[in-house]
């Protein structure tokens, strides 16, 4: 297959250099802020009609299709006014100018042709000043680059001051899946990300159901207000814990794909055992959204980052739930976490990501304030009777050894057997 260019992410040349890549595209681009994006400044002061008109743009976009927490428009609303979660919207001026009518309180219908965009607090799974973008579809003809570039650049510049002030990292899971005639697939949003938002790519993410009942090997990013942060916590890690020698060569090419650099990995095989740790379990928001949401847990020294029940009952429970994706979050740079990585490995998880370690900073009350995040592993388990859907680029060949490294790895340990494998098997 002929290779993307890039394939999986810009390599970091700086926060400068990401700055003037960022400006120059934009300027490349049919784009004007003033006409053609609606953000959070505007959308927040009518909450519940943003909400209704993204989730008809996400109903449309995945044809009725669409399992996330966007239907509770009540609570939703009053998420927004809390500030834990943002909308932003995009397209041609005429239908940002009907947006904006209903926005003020208009009578118009909510079935508008735009993009959509969301970021919400993502801190109780992934961790303090961690966000997450999501809800992201679109019915519009207008390009999505230069509102996500321009978003971006907001955001790795001081324009965007709440969003930097409150979140150094934006998680996201973004589709990569192939176009079918039935299903739109995720080639054009993948490149935006790898080629002109220069997101960080950290692995794969088969957390979600999505449109025709399927698991996809979503591409699991980050878009750091400053990725000189995550240099800075590679560079202060003293060292990676792994029971797998494949896993642990996974992470170092990712780190390397990124940044070129990698923190030591050690490889040790473990005793049993999980004394002094503790987990806490991540379940979707409601009952009828567990089939098609990820369940996380939090593993983490004893009474550390809310974690409190003991790690073999939480596994248990966790895999007692119906979600689609059962997902373990364990600390790397945490060697009593390896007989973890081996208890999950027995019962067919595969690492598929990981989370960077950070050295940055918050605001809190207008006073800034240092913070320090660790390195994470995520090691996932989908559901029996899911198919999961590869990238579309998971046979491509590659100049880069990481690169290589990475989808071998996809294709020897993450390569899913189908629901009609598991069954003959």
């Amino acid at each position: 297959m002929k290779r993307p260019d890039p394939l999986l992410c810009t390599r970091f040349r700086g926060v400068d250099a990401l700055r003037a890549e960022l400006r120059a595209a934009l300027a490349t681009m049919a784009f004007d802020p003033e006409r053609n994006v609606v953000g959070p400044e505007v959308t927040s002061r009518n909450p519940e009609a943003a909400l209704e008109v993204r989730l008809s743009v996400l109903r449309r976009t995945y044809r009725g299709d669409y399992h996330t927490d966007a239907f509770d428009i009540e609570r939703l609303g009053r998420q927004i006014r809390s500030g834990d979660e943002a909308i932003w919207f995009w397209g041609e001026g005429a239908e940002i100018d009907r947006l904006r009518a209903v926005l003020e309180g208009g009578d118009g219908s909510r079935d508008l042709d735009l993009g959509t965009v969301t970021v919400l607090s993502g801190e109780g799974e992934f961790g303090e000043g961690h966000g997450e973008l999501c809800r992201s579809g679109s019915q519009s003809r207008f390009s999505a680059r230069g509102a996500i570039v321009y978003r971006t650049l907001g955001y790795v510049e001081e324009r965007e001051r709440w969003l930097r002030g409150r979140y150094h990292t934006l998680t996201l899971v973004p589709r990569n899946r192939p176009s079918t005639d039935e299903v739109r697939g995720g080639e054009a949003i993948h490149r935006i990300h790898s080629r002109y938002v220069q997101s960080r790519f950290w692995g794969f993410a088969p957390w979600h159901v999505m449109q025709g009942g399927v698991l996809e090997m979503l591409d699991h990013r980050e878009s750091n207000r400053d990725p000189s942060d995550v240099v800075a916590g590679l560079e202060a890690s003293a060292g990676w814990h792994f029971a797998d020698a494949d896993e642990a060569a996974y992470a170092e090419a990712l780190c390397q794909v990124n940044f070129g650099l990698a923190p030591p990995v050690v490889v040790a095989p473990a005793p049993r055992g999980t004394g002094g740790l503790a987990a806490k379990l991540h379940l979707p928001a409601s009952a009828e959204l567990t089939r098609y949401n990820h369940g996380a847990l939090t593993v983490g020294a004893d009474g550390a980052d809310g974690a409190g029940d003991e790690v073999g009952a939480a596994l248990e429970r966790l895999a007692s739930t119906d979600v689609c994706s059962a997902v373990v979050s364990l600390p790397l740079d945490l060697a009593a976490a390896v007989p973890v990585q081996r208890m999950v490995a027995e019962r067919g998880f595969r690492l598929t990501s990981i989370r960077p370690p950070k050295v940055t900073w918050l605001l809190r009350d207008e006073q800034r304030r240092e913070v320090r995040t660790g390195a994470y592993g995520y090691w996932c388990r989908p559901r029996a009777d899911l198919e999961v859907v590869q990238p579309y680029y998971r046979g491509c060949d590659s100049d880069d050894a990481s690169e290589r490294t990475i989808l071998q790895y996809l294709r020897d340990r993450l390569d899913f057997p189908t629901p009609e494998a598991k069954h003959d098997a």
